[in-house]
């Protein structure tokens, strides 16, 4: 493997830990601000009401 090689697979993989940590920061400033469970307890009443049907 050559050195360019090298440093090309590290530059993905410290793109893809940025990414991943992005998302995650991301996810959790939603859940703090509490818009999933807005979103989670709407779709368990829709789903609550699709049994009844």
């Amino acid at each position: 493997m050559s050195k360019t090689e090298i440093f090309d697979k590290e530059q993905k993989q410290s793109r893809l830990t940025k990414d991943f940590l992005y998302q995650s920061s991301h996810y959790l400033k939603l859940r703090r601000t509490g818009i999933l469970h807005t979103i989670f307890s709407q779709t368990q009443s829709t789903n609550d009401i699709s049994t009844y049907h």
